[in-house]
């Protein structure tokens, strides 16, 4: 057995037993493209079509949960 100089039981509880909250809240916004962009074509190297691409359907997807529909979308 290899020595790893930590108590294996502890790292063995930090894995089956790990210390978890209720106390949180998400807060949803709308997708910061421009740093979407940045972290993923330019610093990531993805595809910039790929990225405007999914870009769009999160955008789109973002509008119809949390923008409220107007009238005129529906009868416009």
């Amino acid at each position: 057995k290899a020595e790893l100089g930590v108590d294996s039981e502890e790292i063995t509880k930090l894995f089956l037993k790990p210390k978890v909250t209720d106390e949180y809240m998400l807060e949803w916004r709308r997708p910061n493209e421009e740093k979407i962009r940045e972290l993923l074509v330019e610093e990531h190297q993805f595809s910039l079509e790929r990225v405007n691409h999914a870009l769009e359907r999160a955008v789109k997807a973002y509008r119809q949960l949390f923008e409220q529909t107007t009238l005129e979308s529906w009868f416009g």
